[in-house]
């Protein structure tokens, strides 16, 4: 799914609901940023694209495997 424009966004949103595990300066927050940004470009390449978010579609077989993953 194209996110070009909505990043910013989405990290701000992550952050803001997750503030007291990385507070502002965090280097774990630095590397999550980092990562969900790389990941970001990847998707984005694939699909032609400069950001894009990418998920998984679990089969029955999943869901009755790990039931946890229909939460």
């Amino acid at each position: 799914m194209k996110t070009t424009g909505f990043l910013k966004k989405q990290l701000d949103a992550i952050f803001a609901n997750h503030l007291s595990q990385y507070p502002e300066g965090c280097s774990d927050r630095n590397a999550i940023q980092l990562y969900l940004k790389l990941r970001a470009a990847d998707f984005g390449l694939r699909s032609f694209h400069i950001t894009a978010e990418g998920f998984r579609m679990l089969g029955t077989t999943h869901m009755h495997c790990l039931p946890e993953a229909g939460l």
